[in-house]
C-alpha cells in the first residue's frame, strides 16, 4: 500500500434498530494485513460517503481509526519477518454521528502515513 486507496464495502445490515445497536457493535475487519514486523508501520481509515475522495481532501471523510505496529525482532535467525493479522474497528457509533447508518455500502479509505510500501491487505 504505497499510495491512498478507497473502495466500497456493503454493510451485513442497514437501519438497524437501537436494541440491535445495543446488542452487537458494527465492525469494520481487514483481514490478512501483512507487513515486515521489523518496520514502522501506520495507516489511517477513513469513511467517506463519497467513493471518488482524493487522499489530500479528506474533508468529507470521517476519521475511524489507525493502525500502528512498532518494530521488533523477536528472535535472532529467524527469517521470516512477515507479520499476519487482523485489525478489527468498532463503527457503529461513527456511522450514527455521520449519517450513514441507514446506508447499505460505504466507501472506506486507508491512508498510509508510514511504512506503507511494505503493507499488503487482502
Amino acid at each position: 500500500m504505497d499510495k491512498a486507496i478507497s473502495f466500497s464495502i456493503n454493510r451485513p445490515v442497514s437501519s438497524r434498530t437501537q436494541q440491535e445497536k445495543n446488542e452487537q457493535e458494527e465492525m469494520l475487519t481487514f483481514d490478512n494485513i501483512k507487513y515486515d514486523n521489523r518496520e514502522y508501520i501506520r495507516f489511517d481509515v477513513f469513511l467517506n460517503v463519497d467513493n471518488n475522495v482524493n487522499a489530500n481532501e479528506l474533508d468529507k471523510a470521517e476519521f475511524a481509526g489507525s493502525y500502528t505496529s512498532l518494530p521488533h525482532v523477536h528472535r535472532v535467525g529467524k527469517n521470516d519477518h512477515t507479520a499476519t493479522v487482523t485489525f478489527q474497528l468498532a463503527i457503529t457509533e461513527l456511522l450514527e454521528d455521520i449519517g450513514l447508518e441507514d446506508e447499505e455500502t460505504i466507501a472506506v479509505t486507508l491512508v498510509p502515513k508510514k511504512g506503507g510500501e511494505g503493507i499488503s491487505i487482502e
